[in-house]
């Protein structure tokens, strides 16, 4: 078992924005379980957050993704370049990159429970909570939203 193994050890032939849309979590030889041969790899998706948007049919859905099996690694043969909120996913996740540099010694740092309240990573969602409510707060003066 292989924890958070490379997308060059999960995907035959990976393209450069796989690192942006897949995850690999773990990595199971079939073999050390007695269960055949092989590997077999569990893989976070990166979603758009919209259940009703048409991803790619068939291929990457709102709630599953194909992979094609081949040998020992997954190729995905989907086309979600044309969603949406593709466009953005390199930039979210350089900034979430970023940011997770800056800050991960504070970040992994254990607490005690009075003291999250006052580390970086609280501060920071209490800062995006804060420009979200001002958003829907905007929005109502518009009446966009009800």
């Amino acid at each position: 078992m292989k924890l958070f193994p490379t997308i060059e050890e999960v995907f035959k032939e990976p393209k450069g924005y796989y690192k942006y849309v897949f995850f690999p979590l773990l990595t199971i030889d079939l073999k050390e379980h007695n269960l055949g041969d092989g590997l077999v790899h569990f893989v976070s998706v990166w979603g758009n957050g919209d259940p009703d948007d048409e991803l790619d049919p068939g291929n990457f859905e709102y709630n599953y993704i194909k992979f094609i099996r081949e040998g020992d690694k997954y190729k995905f043969n989907g086309k979600i370049e044309g969603i949406e909120t593709f466009k953005s996913v390199e930039k979210w996740y350089k900034e979430a990159d970023k940011e997770y540099q800056e800050n991960k010694i504070d970040y992994l740092k254990q607490r005690e429970r009075n003291q999250v309240a006052e580390s970086n990573l609280n501060q920071s969602l209490e800062k995006r909570k804060k420009l979200i409510l001002t958003i829907i707060t905007t929005l109502k003066d518009f009446s966009i939203i009800g």
